[in-house]
Formats: structure tokens, C-alpha cells, sequence
């Protein structure tokens, strides 16, 4: 497949004026140019399954083993909107604690400095087996005058027509390490086109590409 810029189209680009005042240009590849990448099979089940990246699991590692092509890592990238995989998918745990350094100076300090205070909701109907957990930021002041416990502790069961469901009701404090980890974890659920759909994503890929921004497919963003 080869690397995944290079099916992307060519602009002029200025490189440097003559003394007639005559312009050399080069080409240089449009890296804002994207497609909608076969939105419909996407979002079809059959087409894709979701994986939990693991450590030290990169994009081409991915593309090896799933597709036995590690030039196809860009597939893995575009059906998951990943537009800058240093920041966008997620960081193995050192990595990630060296990110919390740089930014917060130490981990020590991430792991001590509010980000947010919340109150938390959370049910559990044991009939239909749905769980149900919201949160709502709060003020400090409101954080330390609610009468709600630190922790989730025990349940309040209550019944509902012929449901029981179990209640839980707390307060609590998240700080920044925690806040911050909980985005990269996020980061961890992607969707892997099913090896079967490869070439033809390929070659569509190819020909969205080669007709240009006239496509209606095409978005530069």
C-alpha cells in the first residue's frame, strides 16, 4: 500500500523568487485533505470491531497483526478520526506519566491538584441488569457543605413496580492525574475495519484521493 501520504494529491508550493521576479514552485503534499472513509460500513457492526489498544501497541504493530501489512497503520488512523497519533492515541503507561510531568511539573503535584469537585449518581436495576451513573460538577463550597459520603459505600435499595434497583449517591474530588488518565483510557476503544473490507477501503481510498476536492466526499478541513 505504501505510506499513507502518498496517495494524498499534490499543491504548488513557493520555495524561493528569482531575481526576474519569477516564482520556482515544488510540489508538496496536501496533508489537509481527508475523506469521509466508507461512512456507512463504518457505522455498520459487520464492518468493524472494537479493540482495547494495549501498551506499547502502536498503530503499525496493529496494522501487522490485523492486516499482516504494517503500511496499512493508516487505515487504523482514518476510520478513527485519528488526525495526530502523538497526541490522539493513547500513551503507554511511562509515556504517559512523562507527559504529567512535563505538564504538571511532577506527579506528586498532578496527583494532589483538584481538577474538579462532582457529585455522583449512580442505580443499578438488578431485574434488567442496567447500570446508570452520572456525574455533576459542583463548587468547592457546595462539595464541602453536601452531606454525602466520600465513597460509594452501600447501596440504597429501593423498589420500583417490580424492579429493585440499588442506589448510590456520593461526593467526590478529582485531581488532575486521575483527570487526565481517565481521558487517555478513553482513548484505549478504536475500531478496527475487519480484514476482509481492507482492499476495498483501499482502493476506494485511492480514488476519492485521485478525484480531488470536486468530490463530494472529500472535506478539507
Amino acid at each position: 500500500m505504501g505510506s499513507y501520504f502518498d496517495h494524498f494529491p499534490q499543491v504548488p508550493y513557493r520555495i524561493d523568487k528569482n531575481v526576474d521576479n519569477t516564482t520556482n514552485f515544488t510540489g508538496a503534499t496536501n496533508v489537509l485533505a481527508r475523506v469521509k472513509l466508507l461512512q456507512e460500513a463504518l457505522d455498520s457492526v459487520w464492518a468493524y470491531y472494537i479493540h482495547t489498544v494495549k501498551d506499547h501497541e502502536t498503530p503499525e504493530i496493529l496494522a501487522q497483526r490485523v492486516y499482516d501489512d504494517v503500511g496499512a497503520y493508516w487505515i487504523i488512523l482514518l476510520a478513527n478520526n485519528i488526525t495526530d497519533p502523538q497526541y490522539d492515541w493513547p500513551l503507554a503507561y511511562d509515556a504517559f506519566n512523562k507527559f504529567i510531568i512535563d505538564k504538571y511539573g511532577s506527579l506528586a503535584t498532578a496527583k494532589t491538584t483538584v481538577r474538579m469537585w462532582q457529585k455522583n449518581f449512580k442505580s443499578f436495576d438488578i431485574t434488567t441488569r442496567i447500570e446508570t451513573l452520572r456525574t455533576t460538577e459542583i463548587t468547592e463550597d457546595a462539595y464541602d457543605a453536601s452531606a454525602l459520603p466520600t465513597s460509594e459505600g452501600a447501596p440504597t435499595s429501593i423498589t420500583i413496580g417490580t424492579s429493585v434497583v440499588n442506589i448510590w449517591e456520593w461526593k467526590s474530588i478529582v485531581y488532575v492525574y486521575d483527570w487526565e488518565n481517565d481521558l487517555n483510557e478513553a482513548k484505549r476503544q478504536i475500531k478496527l475495519v475487519k480484514p476482509d473490507y481492507l482492499g476495498q477501503i483501499q482502493d476506494e481510498f485511492r480514488t476519492l484521493m485521485r478525484q480531488g476536492a470536486s468530490n463530494p466526499i472529500l472535506r478539507r478541513l
